[in-house]
């Protein structure tokens, strides 16, 4: 008999979230953002949504920004692309350039 993995599937539409997946997904949301997970997987963000919540995926927590994280984000800002930032700080792409936005308004 052929090795069938278990499927999970919501809906006439729905994705069929294989172990694999999850898997893939759990480990992907530490650093991607919810539109791009719902890129990557084909699905509606409404559907990868109820998926993190059925298999109780949530990412780790948030820790703040230190000063030598933003004198760095400051001086590389120019010379670094935005994803190897991302990258190099284990934050999404959105985070770095809120967090940048954030210091050049506070500095004016």
């Amino acid at each position: 008999m052929a090795n069938i993995e278990k499927k999970w599937r919501r809906g006439r539409k729905g994705v069929d979230w294989t172990p694999a997946m999850i898997k893939e997904l759990k480990k992907l949301y530490e650093n991607k953002t919810q539109k791009e997970l719902a890129y990557h997987f084909s699905c509606t963000l409404s559907a990868l949504k109820g998926a993190l919540t059925r298999f109780s995926i949530k990412r780790k927590r948030i820790r703040g920004w230190t000063a030598k994280e933003d004198t760095y984000l400051l001086k590389n800002w120019n010379y670094i692309t935005k994803e190897e930032l991302a990258a190099h700080f284990g934050k999404t792409r959105s985070a770095i350039i809120r967090r940048h936005k954030s210091l050049l308004e506070d500095r004016y």
